[in-house]
Order: C-alpha cells, then sequence, then structure tokens
C-alpha cells in the first residue's frame, strides 16, 4: 500500500489491529476511487471542459459523490482506494478483464486532479500491489467492524456487495439516467432482495452466470434465474456440485462439464478480506481541510457549483474540530431596520458601518421625501464579506446631498462600474428596485461601493389579499425614482464618464425603461471572458475561478421554488452588501481581464466592435417587430388541420395509430414492424432523430410523411402558436433577445423567441415570415407615414471569405467578373466553359462549395448530392486539384489549431478548439470540422457586427426615423418609413459593402416590402 502522505494510513502487518473488545464509536467510509471515476466519467458529457480545453467530467462527478457522501454520513474516518495495476487475478487467469477497452485518454487525464483533490481533502490513499481496491476494501472493512465501526463502502462496483454485513453497508450512487445524489444503500435485507440470497453467496452467483466486465466466464445454460433457485436450495457452488445427482440432467451435465471452472471464477470473484494492509484509525481521521487548497483546486476546474458542498462539509468538521461550536457561514444576510427590533439598535462595525456620511443625523423617513443615511450595523464577519467580495466600505445612498456628493465624486474619478437591482431577469419587464456603484480603482480591489435604492418594497402582512403589482408601498428611506433621475441621470447619460458593467446590455435596458438612458459603455467583462475564451462567464463564475471570490448567490436572498420572491422585498440594506460585491467582483474582473486581452490581442474586438454592439443590440430588442396576429392565428388552424390529416396519413402507412410524438413507439414502427434498415440503439430505445430519418428518405413513404408532420409541429409550437403570446401589451411588438457571448464562431444568436431557425426555403417557412410585418395600424406604431420593412443579406459572404483567406486566384476573378460562382466551379471542376454548365452541375458545385465550408468529405457529399460515395470522392478531388490555394488554407489552419489551440478570425476572433489533439478519432474528426469553418464563419460575423455599429452611427448622425429590427445570420431587418427609403437604401448598401477591405468586393442584395417574405428589390 502506498499512502498519499507522510501519516501512513496502514501500519505493517506486525502492528495488531485494536481490539474488538475495545470497540470504537463511529464511522468510517471507504471509498473505491476506479469505481467512482468510471461512473462520474460515463454518466456525465465528455465535452464537460475548463476553459482551456482540459477534461473534467470524471473528476466534477467524483467529487459531487465524494463531498455528497462526506456531508450525509458525516463520518469520523474516510480511505480511499485504488487500483494499482495487474493483481493475482491476472496471473491466475490470463482472460481476467481481458476484454476491457483501454482507458480513454481524456479520462486517464482525470486520475492526477482527483488525486490532488483528495489529498487537498487531507484523506489519505490506500492502495496496494497485486491487489484491487477491491481487496483492500474487504480487508479494512473487516478490520474496521472489528474494531466496532459502522462502515460504508462508497462504490459504483456490484462485486461488493459481497462485503455487506450487520456492521457493513455500502453506498451505491446513482449515475447515467440517475442523479448522483439518488444513491441507494445496501444493507443485508438490501443484497437479500436484490438477489434472493445474502451477500456471502455473490461470489458463487457470479461463478454461475459470469461476469462480463471482469470478463469471468459463466456456466452455459446457468442463467441467472437457475442460478438463483440453486443458490437458495444447496446454499453454494460446492453444495450445488455435491448435489449434482439431484438436477436436471441438462444442469448436471453441464455443471459437471464446467465444475473446475465454476471453482476458479468464484475464486477470482471472491473478495480476498486478509491482505497486508492495516486500517490506522488517527491517520484516517476526517479533520477540517486546508480550504485556501481546495478551493485553488476548484478554481483551476472551474467548479463553482460545488463550492456550497465544500462549504457545508467544513462547517461540519470545523464544528466537530472545535467541539461543536457552529461557524457562521461565509453568507450571511444582513440584519433589516424595519421595526424596532434589536438589530435597528445594534452597534454599527466601525470598519464596515453601511453609511455615506456617519456625521449626519436621522430625519422622519419617508417613501418620498429625502432623508438621512443611518449608520447601519453589518453582521457578516470580515472573512465571510471577503469570501463574498463584498468591498470595505458599502454605503446607502438615499439623500439629495448623498446623490449629489455621489455624482461630484464620479465625475471627479471619470468612470466607475454600473450594476442594477432588479425584480425580473427578463429586461423588458424587469422593475428597478436599486443601483450599485464602485468608482474606478487603480487598485486591483476596490474598498469603496454604493447603492442607491429606489423600489424596495414591504412585505404584505400574513393572511393579507394579494396586492396588484406595483401596489405595494414603499419602504421608508429610499429617494424617489424622480430625484435619481434629476440627479443621477445625467452622470449615466454623460458619455466622457466611462460606464464598466458585466452584461451591460442588461443593466443599460433596465435603467433606459427606468428613463435614464446610458452612454460612455467602456467595459463589459461578459463579453471579455467571452472573447478570452471562457467557458462559464457569469458574473459568480468569472469572481470565482479568476477571483477565488465566493459570491453570495441569489437564491440566498430571494429563494426558489414556490417560496421565491422578487428582489424588491429583499431588505435595502442586505441587497446593498449583494449590489456592492457584483460591481466590485467586477471591477475587479476589469483588471484581471485588460492586461490579458491586450498580451492575447484582443482588446482592439472588444473595444471596437464587441462593446459598440451593445448599444446597438439593447436598441434593437427595445424597438422589438412588429407581428400580424390574425395571419398566425389563421395559420394555426391550417396547419392544425394539415397535421391532422398526416397523422391520418402515417397511421395508414403503420397499419394502426400510433403515438407519432413518442420515439419509442415510433422506433419500433420503423424498426420492428416496417423492418427499415439504418437501427441505432439509444438508452431509451431506436434513435429517431433527424440523421436518421434523412437516411431513410426514400425507402419507404412514411419517412416523408413523419419529416414534414415534426417539421409543422415544430413550427407551430415554436413560432405560430407562440409569437402572439409574445406581443406585449405596451409596445404591440415581439422583443427578441440578442446573445453576444453564445457562439463560439462569434455570430449572435436570438432567443425568447428565438428568430434566426425560421426556415426560408420551405413553403411554411416563408408563411411563418410573412407575419414579419411593417407596422401603421398599432396605437404604438413608429412613424406617421407609410412604413415598409427593407432586408439586407449580404450575397455569399462565406464564400467570398473563403476566396479573399484563400487566396485562391480562380475564386477571386470569378467574384470580381460577377461570376455565378456556382455554375463558375461547376465550369472548373468539369473542365467546361460556364454557359455549357446544366441546373444539375450547378446544384452538384453549389454543395461542395459550402460543403467545404464545413469540411464536408465524400460521405457528406453523396448523401446531400445522391453521388455514390466513389463518385463524391473523385468530385471532391477535382475540386481541389482546381483549388489548391483552398486545400492550402484549410491545411494551414488546421496546422495552426493544433499548434496553438485555436484558429483565428481575421480580426483575431479566437475559436478555441483542443480537441484537435484529441486521439478519438470522432471527436477530433468533429473538432476539425469546426476548425476549418470557424475563422471564415467568425470572420463573416465580425463584418456584419461592424456594418451594425457604422450604420447605428450613421442613422444617428443623419437623425433619420428608421429603426434597425432585426439581425438573422448574414441579413439585416430595417423597419423604413416610405420618404426614408431610398435613402436608406443606399446608406445600407454602402455601410455593409464597405465594412471591411477584401481580395474581392462584398455584395448586398437589399429588397424591401409590407412583410419579411413577399419583398421585391429596390
Amino acid at each position: 500500500m502506498t499512502p498519499n502522505t507522510d501519516e501512513n494510513v496502514a501500519d505493517s502487518k506486525s502492528q495488531p489491529s485494536r481490539s474488538a473488545s475495545k470497540p470504537h464509536s463511529g464511522k468510517l467510509v471507504l471509498v473505491d476511487g476506479h469505481a467512482l471515476i468510471y461512473r462520474a466519467y460515463h454518466a456525465l458529457p465528455p465535452d464537460l471542459r475548463t476553459s482551456s480545453g482540459e477534461p473534467t467530467n470524471a473528476v466534477f462527478g467524483f467529487s459531487q459523490m465524494l463531498l455528497d457522501t462526506i456531508r450525509n454520513q458525516a463520518p469520523q474516518y474516510v480511505v480511499m482506494t485504488f487500483d494499482k495495476g495487474r493483481t493475482f487475478r491476472h496471473e491466475a487467469s490470463a482472460t481476467y478483464k481481458a476484454t476491457r477497452t483501454s482507458m480513454p485518454d481524456d479520462l486517464r487525464q482525470q486520475f492526477g486532479r482527483v488525486r490532488e483533490l483528495v489529498d487537498a481533502l487531507g484523506i489519505p490513499i490506500a492502495e496496494l500491489d497485486n491487489y484491487e481496491a477491491d481487496d483492500v476494501i474487504g480487508t479494512l472493512a473487516k478490520q474496521a467492524e472489528a474494531e466496532g465501526l459502522e462502515t460504508y463502502i462508497l462504490t459504483a462496483d456490484t462485486d461488493q456487495h459481497q462485503l455487506v454485513t450487520d456492521h457493513v453497508r455500502m453506498i451505491a450512487p446513482g449515475g447515467y439516467a440517475q442523479r448522483f445524489s439518488d444513491a441507494k444503500i445496501y444493507d443485508l435485507k438490501a443484497v437479500e432482495d436484490r438477489y434472493g440470497f445474502g451477500p456471502e453467496l455473490v461470489p458463487d452467483f457470479k461463478a454461475l452466470v459470469g461476469d462480463t466486465s471482469d470478463n469471468i466466464p459463466n456456466v452455459p445454460g446457468i442463467g441467472k434465474v437457475t442460478a438463483t433457485a440453486l443458490l437458495q436450495k444447496y446454499g453454494s457452488l460446492e453444495g450445488i456440485l455435491d448435489h449434482l445427482d439431484e438436477l436436471k440432467p441438462k444442469q448436471t451435465e453441464t455443471l459437471q462439464a464446467h465444475a473446475e471452472q465454476a471453482r476458479h471464477s468464484k475464486t477470482l470473484a471472491t473478495i480476498v478480506c486478509d491482505a497486508d494492509v492495516h486500517l490506522d484509525l488517527e491517520s484516517s481521521r476526517l479533520h477540517a481541510f486546508d480550504r485556501q487548497r481546495v478551493i485553488r483546486l476548484l478554481q483551476d476546474l472551474e467548479f463553482r457549483s460545488l463550492l456550497p458542498k465544500v462549504d457545508q462539509v467544513e462547517a461540519m468538521l470545523v464544528a466537530r474540530d472545535t467541539g461543536g461550536s457552529q461557524v457562521q457561514s461565509p453568507v450571511t444576510a444582513a440584519p433589516t431596520t424595519q421595526g424596532d427590533g434589536a438589530n435597528a439598535a445594534a452597534e454599527p462595525n466601525s470598519a464596515h458601518q453601511m453609511s455615506l456620511f456617519a456625521e449626519e443625523t436621522q430625519t422622519a423617513p419617508s417613501a418620498t421625501t429625502e432623508v438621512d443615511s443611518v449608520p447601519m450595523p453589518l453582521i457578516p464577519a470580515e472573512e465571510a464579506r471577503e469570501r463574498a467580495g463584498v468591498p470595505e466600505h458599502v454605503s446607502l445612498v438615499r439623500t439629495r446631498e448623498e446623490l449629489n456628493k455621489l455624482a461630484a465624486k464620479l465625475k471627479v474619478v471619470g468612470r466607475f462600474t454600473v450594476d442594477v437591482e432588479s425584480t425580473s431577469s427578463d429586461d423588458m419587464e424587469a422593475a428597478l428596485v436599486g443601483i450599485s456603484i464602485a468608482p474606478a480603482t487603480t487598485e486591483e480591489v476596490p474598498s469603496d461601493a454604493f447603492y442607491i435604492p429606489v423600489g424596495h418594497v414591504t412585505l404584505p402582512e400574513e393572511g393579507a389579499e394579494p396586492e396588484l403589482p406595483g401596489a405595494r408601498p414603499l419602504v421608508p428611506g429610499q429617494p424617489s425614482l424622480d430625484l435619481v433621475r434629476e440627479i443621477f441621470g445625467p452622470v449615466l447619460a454623460d458619455k466622457r464618464i466611462i460606464k464598466d458593467a458585466h452584461n451591460a446590455k442588461y443593466d443599460t435596458k433596465v435603467l433606459r425603461r427606468a428613463g435614464m438612458p446610458v452612454s460612455g459603455l467602456g467595459y463589459d467583462t461578459m463579453l471579455a471572458a467571452y472573447l478570452a475564451g471562457d467557458t462559464s462567464i457569469g458574473l459568480k463564475d468569472l469572481g470565482f475561478t479568476k477571483l477565488g471570490v465566493q459570491m453570495t448567490p441569489i437564491t440566498d436572498l430571494i429563494g426558489k421554488g414556490r417560496n421565491q420572491v422578487t428582489m424588491d422585498v429583499v431588505p435595502m440594506e442586505q441587497s446593498a452588501e449583494y449590489a456592492a460585491a457584483d460591481v466590485a467582483v467586477t471591477e475587479r474582473l476589469r483588471h484581471y481581464y485588460t492586461p490579458l486581452l491586450k498580451s492575447e490581442q484582443l482588446e482592439s474586438l472588444l473595444v471596437e466592435v464587441e462593446m459598440p454592439l451593445v448599444k446597438v443590440l439593447a436598441e434593437m430588442e427595445l424597438v422589438g417587430v412588429a407581428i400580424d396576429v390574425p395571419w398566425l392565428q389563421n395559420l394555426s388552424t391550417n396547419i392544425h388541420t394539415k397535421v391532422q390529416e398526416l397523422e391520418h396519413q402515417i397511421h395508414e402507412e403503420a397499419k394502426h395509430p400510433f403515438n407519432i410524438g413518442s420515439t419509442q413507439q415510433l422506433g419500433r414502427v420503423l424498426f420492428e414492424e416496417l423492418q427499415l434498415p439504418g437501427r441505432k440503439r439509444t438508452q431509451t430505445g431506436y434513435s429517431t432523430d433527424r440523421e436518421v430519418l434523412d437516411q431513410l428518405r426514400g425507402l419507404h413513404p412514411i419517412i416523408d410523411l413523419i419529416v414534414e408532420y415534426r417539421q409543422l409541429i415544430k413550427l407551430k409550437n415554436t413560432y405560430i402558436d407562440a409569437l402572439p403570446l409574445l406581443v406585449r401589451r405596451d409596445t404591440g411588438r415581439v422583443h427578441t433577445s440578442f446573445n453576444q457571448a453564445v457562439a463560439a464562431t462569434g455570430r449572435l444568436s436570438s432567443s425568447n423567441p428565438n428568430l434566426q431557425n425560421i426556415p426560408i426555403r420551405t413553403e411554411i417557412g416563408r408563411d411563418v415570415r410573412k407575419a414579419f410585418i411593417s407596422d401603421n395600424s398599432s396605437p404604438h406604431k413608429l412613424f406617421e407615414e407609410e412604413a415598409f420593412l427593407l432586408a439586407a443579406d449580404y450575397s455569399q459572404i462565406e464564400l467570398r471569405l473563403l476566396a479573399h483567406m484563400a487566396q485562391e486566384p480562380r475564386l477571386i476573378e470569378a467574384f470580381e467578373q460577377g461570376q455565378d460562382i456556382h455554375a463558375a466551379t461547376a465550369a472548373e471542376v468539369m473542365g467546361i466553359p460556364i454557359e455549357q454548365v446544366d441546373p444539375d452541375s450547378r446544384r452538384l458545385a453549389k454543395t461542395i462549395n459550402f460543403g467545404v465550408l464545413y469540411g464536408m468529405g465524400s460521405y457528406g457529399l453523396a448523401r446531400d448530392s445522391g453521388l455514390s460515395p466513389s463518385e463524391a470522392g473523385k468530385f471532391i478531388e477535382l475540386y481541389w486539384s482546381r483549388y489548391p490555394a483552398v486545400r492550402a488554407f484549410m491545411d494551414r489552419t488546421l496546422e495552426e489549431g493544433r499548434e496553438k489551440g485555436y484558429v483565428s478570425t481575421l480580426l483575431g476572433r479566437r475559436r478555441y478548439s483542443p480537441e484537435l489533439m484529441s486521439r478519438n478519432g470522432g471527436i477530433r474528426q468533429q473538432a476539425e470540422r469546426m476548425a476549418i469553418n470557424a475563422p471564415v464563419q467568425g470572420t463573416a460575423a465580425d463584418i456584419i457586427k461592424i456594418a451594425m455599429n457604422r450604420l447605428h452611427d450613421h442613422m444617428q448622425e443623419r437623425g433619420v426615423k428608421s429603426k434597425m429590427l432585426l439581425q438573422v445570420h448574414d441579413e439585416l431587418l430595417f423597419e423604413v418609413p416610405a420618404s426614408e427609403l431610398k435613402s436608406m437604401r443606399e446608406l445600407v448598401c454602402e455601410t455593409m459593402e464597405g465594412a471591411m477591405e477584401l481580395s474581392v468586393p462584398l455584395k448586398v442584395e437589399v429588397k424591401y416590402g409590407k412583410n419579411w417574405d413577399e419583398m421585391q428589390g429596390i
């Protein structure tokens, strides 16, 4: 055995264990490290990785199971065990575990991290040459039982059911379809209920039925039911073999022929309980651990969600080590001053008093009058405040004088971080509750923060009638919103004073809707993290992973589930601490990311592209888009009729009715009843996803019917029925949210609703687009005169970028001459004049032109074109021979990705791809396809963002009435009054086509119309 600390978990064998006559009271947990790591690895998604690409799914699951067990069982002793390689069983049987596949690389990498965590928690490791972890656990369990300890074995290995006794239990964590926390504890009864006999017969059972995971052979013809019945009757494998003459002839024959094999299998399946390892209770005792060491490891692994579990375990151990005295929670609610309780009279903490100007005296508080601030006592200890990121001085700003002094301070400083507290995460619904401010500092840790409460309300008394929204009275001691607009509004609007934020679009929209528009945005730490390649970019995630700050979860203030409240009922003093941490951590993150983005040459992308786009997107979202609700309602009725018709046709093809929406029932119809090929099994049955159905098209009429049925159902549920419900009463329009920091390529996405997935090549998709209209009928109409929608779409921008980035002469020439690029490609590849290219040849060329952008191979081309794989392969080779610079560009891109771990756009935007070095062929090939596409698609995203920023500025400079409404991939949609139609067309074309200078011209197609589908060129 090799311990992991100087304090050995096991002494030499000569040291006697404690006598059972002097039993210890307490509980021991023995952990099967390998079994837990494997369970976690296979239960959690393989793409769970850190921002640097380090795989973490096994470490995360292992950590969760270990911490949950310690928290739930509260053991006095814990020992971790691991396998050490080949054992005596391998020597005894050349085939033992021989069928197991080699450990995946991304799993092997995680064992070191697991050991780091175990060591940081102060848990000793027991492992022994020539023995498995099962044997170490079995031996230690027997010794613990002799010591009088209650023992729990944490493992996912059913072999260890045989170790269960009156004082030894097994904890089997959930996994796969279950949560890890859904653990099952096996005592004697549970084992007997599972097998039909006691734990001591588990090896005998495996001797008969075998164990495929360990490659232990079975006795042919003896299944689980037969084996159970025989063991129940004869009591053991030996008892069965002693009574062969009483068995059925076939059973007697097979057991006689395989008796020695069965005995050997039982030996392999039996856990050794007298290995050369000994339990040392002192070194196994679980003490309070080095918290900072654990926190640093969780930071590296980006495991913020495990912090509460670590804190709970730490509190339990500290309380135990200190004789039961409880440590204070790292997040403690600040007291309220409502009523005349003891808190209101408590002495303020001189280092942390919550007051802007302590010398002021109190006046009578009122919901609308200006009041002096009152020093507020703060309950959290200094260490707890530091942990949560709360700055040293938190000041409530509640009077005219205090607002004026804060405004003057910020004008002098010239820069501050801002964050709002509100009643909703929906920025179109959220009411302003408070504004937190942290003046910019040259230091990395700001010491001051300010909170302006404006919307805190009193809770209704228990049993009172529910009040209408907005009807609750304001808590006394807040400045009125009008006063804040008067004094602080100009500070927010002053573009000379720089404002930083985390997710600035949300804050600016809430403030704008509260009557305080924001100008002078400087830095958004969420966007900075996104550009730096961080995968978890929430403020609390970044605060922990980058700064080690354990910020207060919002649920500590507002609760969750049925008990959740809105932020306006949280006491303002408590909100102030929470909000102060938000701005202080954001300011610290600005100091963290500023030099990082500079060194990675990403600063200009943030400052010149992403930050200006924040205000553009905010305004687009506030404007929204008009929807023709009657059109959608009529369309819904028609679709419903069509869906019923399709359902009837599908049932006819299947020869019986079934639930088409059930993948299990559909799978049985397709692959068992209709016997269609290409069945692909999942954990829940046959896969019937789009890829599977595409491969089956043409083999049976039911497939096309199902594809159409699904498409109609999806569009009906997602858009046709949903959009009318999303029309806001106060604007009469639908307001999507544009997500700036989601897509790895840099593209914008939209949500609530997602307007970027409406199909445009199908009739039903075009019918949905008809519902997006220019609005002159609403009381909230934008213009008095007639209005139109104007759509501007980049023409083949990705192929133009490919020509430029690859510097492929033939593609550049085709674009410069204004040729049909797909016809030109067909002519080049087929060696014919462009005039002789027929529609089929052009269609094939179009497929490969776009296919190469996504790393398409011969299989993909064959699937999409109808060619055989060999024909598709020949066509691709012809393509590469005519466009060698494109092939060279893609090779360079992959080489760059493997060398640097990322690929880049023309502006330096990075798509991180650590999977390019994976030894798993499937993962590596998928990463290669993404890496090939990312520089082109990402540059296209950068170009349209630049165009949007410039268009916004030009439209403001010219004072036009027209509004930018939507961005969908390479297309921009505007609402334009008739008098501005021509000038806007010219402005949009000029700006979009001049967004970036390339070797080929950028071209934009502009159309206008009364709805988004029925449009014509200007």
